[in-house]
């Protein structure tokens, strides 16, 4: 994590850490709307270890089709969020 403690470091990391481009308005005023998108990247084991005990998983196929309200977590996962894999989720693990 940076830490910053004046304009100009900010400046310099941000020149650091991003890809700055400038734009231009297309409506003659200046004013520019700007949208993006963020794809984390999570480090992750096929298997549980110690340090990765908790599974990800993939939607259920059968989502939309499900009963409402959808399940809990806690219904899912059990209390520990370890109990996935005897239930509902059992085969939908990604890591």
């Amino acid at each position: 994590m940076l830490k910053v403690v004046t304009a100009k470091e900010l400046n310099t990391a941000t020149a650091k850490e991003f890809v700055l481009y400038q734009s231009v308005a297309q409506n003659g005023i200046g004013r520019v709307l700007f949208t993006f998108y963020y794809e984390p990247i999570y480090t992750a084991s096929r298997l549980p270890t110690s340090e990765y005990r908790y599974a990800v998983y993939r939607l259920p196929p059968n989502l939309r089709s499900c009963a409402r309200p959808h399940p809990t977590r806690l219904e899912l996962e059990g209390a520990d969020g370890l109990q996935g894999y005897r239930g509902r989720l059992k085969g939908l693990e990604l890591f």
